[in-house]
């Protein structure tokens, strides 16, 4: 809920009084309605550790482990960003594939684990974070 808000109510407040009434107007109705989740998440450009987990957050679902998934990240969007950049020096071969596959597979499962539990748990519906799996 607090990225639903976020995201469609808190972005740019107004300042004139009538139309923050309108906004709390709009605010109250919106929470009488199903949760919908917007599409636009704050990926920042790359989807690093750090902003993977921001998102967990704000959907109110735990974050991903630190020690399982980080340096290996890491080591994936430096390689991404060196050919993104223009680093021709780089070799895109069977063994890149064979070293990155893997843990685009594990975040994808993991991900999908923890938007699947959380929906069927209704963790979007708290208003407290969820425990921090770290």
């Amino acid at each position: 809920m607090t990225h639903i808000v976020d995201t469609k109510y808190l972005k740019n407040l107004p300042t004139d009084f009538n139309k923050r009434e309108q906004l709390v107007l709009k605010l109250s109705q919106e929470l009488k309605n199903p949760v919908e989740l917007p599409f636009d998440l704050p990926t920042e450009s790359n989807i690093n550790f750090k902003v993977i987990n921001t998102v967990l957050s704000r959907l109110n679902l735990p974050m991903l482990p630190e020690d399982v998934f980080k340096k290996r990240l890491d080591d994936f969007l430096g390689f991404r960003n060196r050919i993104s950049h223009g680093d021709m020096k780089i070799p895109i071969d069977q063994i890149h594939v064979d070293k990155f596959s893997p843990l685009v597979i594990e975040l994808m499962h993991e991900i999908l684990l923890e938007i699947s539990e959380g929906y069927h748990q209704k963790t979007y519906l708290s208003s407290l974070s969820p425990p921090n799996s770290n």
